[in-house]
Order: structure tokens, then sequence, then C-alpha cells
């Protein structure tokens, strides 16, 4: 149904011959996807492969970080909560983007206690990862208070 919203517009405005027909029967898009989707499996198992070995490795990385805590992930982000002498999360996402190009989310506000002292940090690949490990260390490490 999602693909369906998106093409439905461009129906109406071509007059094509499926305006008239409900937007939950427009699939071709899926069904093709679910067509050509067995020749890509290798491909696709390789893939899922290499976004855990990369994920595993950020968590590795931001779990070595003195003072931080870093729960295992299980989706492609890992969850951390800040070293008590950093700024705060909002801070510190602030600095990474504003400085260093980074974007990282801040949970707080999020509904849960010390939401400021939380972030959540999504795996790219391995280089870009090693980078953020790097950054956000040398950050941490300088204790800097402002934004």
């Amino acid at each position: 149904m999602g693909s369906g919203w998106a093409i439905w517009p461009v129906l109406m405005k071509t007059g094509s011959k499926r305006y008239g027909v409900h937007i939950w029967n427009i699939n071709s898009i899926a069904e093709e996807f679910l067509r050509i989707l067995p020749a890509y499996r290798d491909a696709f198992t390789k893939s899922c492969e290499k976004v855990r070995q990369d994920r595993d490795t950020l968590y590795r990385g931001l779990k070595d970080i003195p003072g931080m805590i870093a729960w295992p992930p299980d989706a492609n982000f890992v969850f951390c909560r800040l070293p008590d002498h950093a700024p705060g999360a909002r801070d510190i996402a602030g600095i990474l983007y504003s400085e260093h190009h980074l974007l990282i989310k801040d949970c707080q506000g999020k509904s849960m206690p010390e939401s400021d002292r939380y972030l959540r940090i999504a795996s790219r690949t391995s280089k870009e990862n090693r980078h953020l490990v790097k950054v956000l260390s040398n950050v941490l490490s300088h204790g800097r208070k402002e934004a």
C-alpha cells in the first residue's frame, strides 16, 4: 500500500486506466520486487552480515570510551549513556554536528530517567564509525561544557 500512495497522484494526473481502482491494488512495484528478490539473496545476506560487523565494531569502540556505557545492539544503532563528567547529550550532539559535521541522536526529552545523558548512534561504514568514535572520544576527553 505504501507505494500506492506515492503513485496515486501520478495516475490521477495522467488519466491512467487504473484511475478509479483502489490504491491498495496498485502493487506492481511490490510484485516486481518479490519476483527478483531470490536473485539477490546471496548479496543481501552478505550485506546484512557486513552491516552487523560494522555495527558491532562501532559498539566495541563506543564501549571502550572511558566512562561511556554502551548496550549490545540488535539493530543498526548503539544506545549509549554518556560519562558522568561529560556535558549533556544535546550539547554533545551539537558539538559533533557543528564542529565535525557528524549527526547523532540525543535522547533528551524522551520518557526515561536522565534522558539528557543518552545517545542513539547509528552505524555507518567502518571508516565513518571509526572516525565518529575518535571524534566523540576526543570531545569527551576535553570535557567541554558548552555547545
